[in-house]
């Protein structure tokens, strides 16, 4: 926590310090005398965007999704991985660490532009705008949150001095410390995805194609009321409990706005969702609604831009990745899953998995045969390792977006919702049989029940955004977090009992450097 007042705390100095010293200082850039132009509140805002940008944040947030519930090994432990071993110590896991640290930084990058645009004089309808940006990103970020600990503290502003966020000189009950109960998060969340969905622009062109839109917003909010519907974790019991089936309706609504408005369709080939030729994702991709944006210094013309996706997924010495040390491997377990609910003659197993490459000799090296191509490796995050026109000139140079929020998700919860409030119908199905359809599948048929269709849901989505970042939240809303990972790491390696995996790995452990530096934070039950 100590870490996230120093990034609060060094903003405020930068930013705002006239109001931190008497002496007016005129040399200094500060909030009040800057953000008084539009092209300086974009200066701004493009700030706040660039928080989510720290690979630190959005690769471990992707981590974290998939190697709780098995789909993923870590690049330095995975063969003769004691699950139980590791899942234990994942409070003092650096990866945890990040998605809590990071995610405070990005907050309070969002909260200082909050602050600064009250002051500005800028035309207010401008202002509003920019507003609801910096909100969406500060919402999704506690989502982000509130999915992985159930319940953190929730500033919403700045600190105007160095008092305000000292634990000696304030109480525990400070929005800088006290954490919040995860319905009253949940309802914070309405609240912004609304203000958002009501003053976000619907469309961008040109350069400003990517930033948060009102449909983008639209289908998050649509996120946070199926996760209050579903199973939720008892952070104080050790408890799985039934969320409220109210919200399911209220759901359906911000998905049928999202399906009936006719601007977002599933791409004709599913490889083309990740990137294609040039790997920019918004050409022609109206099945994006929202995705963290990088560009290579071969698109962009600058460095410092890129994503290091490479870095951590591509496959160490192999000259298709040639930047890559970090490896994280795809579970050989849940690919052999996957190839037996999909087969491999299939566009989504194509450009899921790496399975084989050709070395600079033109020899193919399959999985196994190297030391450090022991286990398959994710495709559809290294969407432009083979397009040599694109000239990444280092490790976090590539140009490969974390996709957020695309329209084959849309199409999913879409079927999930109806299945849980009226069951099996020809409604319910279009939505998976579109996406099914577009990967070679045949259609689900009415015969199917309302629970054979709710594990055909559960099913398609894990193999439709596998490594995208949702597999561990639709392990929590379905409640069946504990018998994906006994599937998941059971192998010849290792064997993971039912008496082994708890119900605490519905949540992460609060990381022990920020109970360490905060005495009020409450652990999550069974860590």
């Amino acid at each position: 926590m100590k870490n996230i007042l120093i990034i609060l705390i060094a903003t405020v100095f930068l930013l705002a310090c006239d109001e931190l010293v008497e002496e007016k200082a005129y040399s200094t850039l500060t909030t009040n005398g800057f953000f008084q132009t539009e092209e300086d509140i974009l200066v701004g805002i493009n700030g706040v965007y660039d928080g989510m940008q720290d690979a630190g944040w959005y690769i471990s947030t992707l981590w974290m999704s998939d190697m709780m519930p098995g789909a993923l090994g870590h690049y330095w432990s995975y063969q003769g991985w004691n699950t139980l071993n590791i899942y234990d110590s994942w409070n003092t896991y650096y990866d945890n660490w990040q998605i809590w640290l990071n995610s405070y930084e990005i907050i309070g990058r969002a909260n200082v532009m909050l602050g600064a645009l009250k002051g500005s004089s800028v035309d207010n309808n401008i202002k509003v705008q920019y507003e609801a940006e910096a909100r969406f990103i500060r919402a999704y970020t506690y989502f982000v949150l509130v999915n992985t600990f159930g319940h953190v503290p929730v500033p919403t502003s700045s600190p105007n001095n160095l008092s305000e966020v000292l634990l000696s000189n304030t109480s525990s009950e400070s929005d800088f410390y006290k954490q919040l109960d995860r319905n009253k998060i949940y309802e914070f969340l309405i609240e912004e995805f609304q203000f958002c969905e009501e003053n976000l622009s619907s469309e961008y062109d040109g350069l400003n194609i990517g930033r948060a839109t009102s449909w983008a917003a639209k289908g998050l909010l649509a996120k946070v009321y199926l996760a209050m519907a579903g199973k939720q974790y008892n952070y104080n019991t050790g408890e799985l409990e039934n969320g409220d089936d109210s919200y399911y309706g209220l759901c359906l609504e911000k998905l049928k706005e999202i399906i009936n408005s006719g601007n977002f369709y599933l791409q004709e080939e599913f490889q083309n969702v990740f990137g294609g030729l040039y790997n920019n994702i918004y050409d022609n991709n109206n099945e994006i609604l929202f995705a963290i944006q990088f560009v290579s210094t071969a698109e962009g013309g600058q460095e410092g831009e890129g994503s290091a996706l490479v870095l951590r997924y591509g496959i160490r010495g192999a000259n298709i990745t040639p930047y890559a040390i970090k490896q994280a491997r795809a579970s050989d377990v849940f690919m052999y899953n996957f190839i037996q609910a999909n087969g491999t003659d299939n566009p989504r197993y194509k450009a899921t998995f790496i399975t084989e490459y050709a070395d600079a000799d033109g020899d193919t090296v399959h999985w196994g045969e190297s030391a450090t191509f022991l286990k398959p490796h994710v495709r559809k995050l290294l969407s432009d390792y083979d397009y040599p026109n694109i000239e990444s000139t280092g490790r976090e140079d590539y140009g490969d977006d974390v996709i957020v929020l695309r329209y084959a998700d849309i199409l999913l919860m879409y079927s999930e919702v109806l299945n849980e409030m009226q069951g099996p119908s020809s409604m319910t199905l279009y939505g998976i049989n579109l996406v099914r359809e577009r990967a070679g599948l045949s259609d689900i048929e009415l015969s199917v029940t309302q629970d054979e269709l709710r594990d055909l849901i559960f099913d398609e989505r894990k193999w439709e955004l596998a490594y995208e970042g949702h597999y561990y939240f639709d392990c929590q809303r379905t409640g069946r977090l504990k018998e994906e990972i006994i599937k998941n790491w059971n192998s010849d390696e290792r064997e993971i009992t039912q008496d082994q995996v708890t119900n605490k790995f519905y949540l992460m452990p609060i990381p022990f450097t920020a109970m360490e530096e905060n005495s009020s934070l409450q652990q999550n039950y069974g860590y």
